[in-house]
């Protein structure tokens, strides 16, 4: 039945349904949404915690080779700080220093 066949009430009835199947689906989105954000909260306190604890050097770096973030070990093996980890990254096989952090 098209909608101009309508009786005004069918019309009013149909909005109601839609209206509580919109309100029914944002409380699911919702839901999930909150439900994905823990699950990705979690996963990045699991990464926090091996990228911190891990005993290999490790250095997460920009696509134009600047550091983004490094680990401790890092720091240790090649003398790199976190407050200077803006600086642009050498070529391990190039720096000997920083090689030896590498496994």
């Amino acid at each position: 039945m098209h909608d101009a066949d309508k009786t005004p009430e069918q019309l009013i009835q149909e909005l109601v349904a839609l209206r509580q199947r919109c309100a029914a689906l944002e409380v699911e989105l919702e839901s999930r949404v909150a439900k994905h954000t823990a699950e990705l909260q979690r996963a990045q306190e699991r990464f926090v915690k091996a990228f911190q604890a891990s005993p290999d050097a490790i250095a997460i770096t920009s696509m134009d080779g600047r550091y983004i973030d490094v680990n401790p070990s890092f720091q240790r093996l090649s003398g790199y700080s976190r407050d200077s980890n803006s600086r642009k990254a050498s070529n391990p096989s190039n720096d000997a220093d920083i090689a030896v952090g590498f496994s």
